[in-house]
């Protein structure tokens, strides 16, 4: 038996992933331990399922597909940049806040989450918060 690691993502437009990037090139330093996540790799968690058996695959992406084709399409815009923890500490992360001023986003997650919590997976645990990684 075979597991995928499995999560849910919204793309990012390619103008926000090349700004982004610069934004990363700006601010790394050749010496910095900081691992930059490539401007393809740019995307909106929705849900992390962890490693998921292959058994399950065409299920969970079915119910993905099928709450994905119930959510009218929506635009979201980038907020800022916010690191993780506040200045003042070691910094462990980066990343772009998500402004979602339909909340489609949202809708997305939490029908996602409920379809999903059906098949067994856990409910998430905190509120959605987008932020591009």
């Amino acid at each position: 038996m075979m597991a995928l690691r499995t999560f849910f993502a919204v793309d990012v437009d390619n103008c926000i992933r090349r700004r982004l990037g610069a934004l990363a090139g700006e601010l790394d330093e050749p010496r910095s331990k900081i691992r930059w996540v490539a401007e393809d790799q740019l995307h909106v968690t929705l849900k992390f399922l962890g490693d998921v058996a292959d058994e399950l695959i065409d299920d969970v992406c079915g119910v993905a597909a099928e709450v994905a084709s119930a959510v009218e399409p929506f635009d979201f815009h980038v907020r800022g940049v916010l690191s993780q923890p506040p200045a003042g500490r070691q910094l462990r992360m980066l990343w772009a806040g998500v402004d979602d001023p339909t909340g489609g986003l949202g809708k997305l997650h939490d029908r996602l989450d409920a379809a999903l919590a059906e098949l067994g997976f856990a409910r998430a645990d905190r509120q959605f918060n987008p932020h591009i990684t």
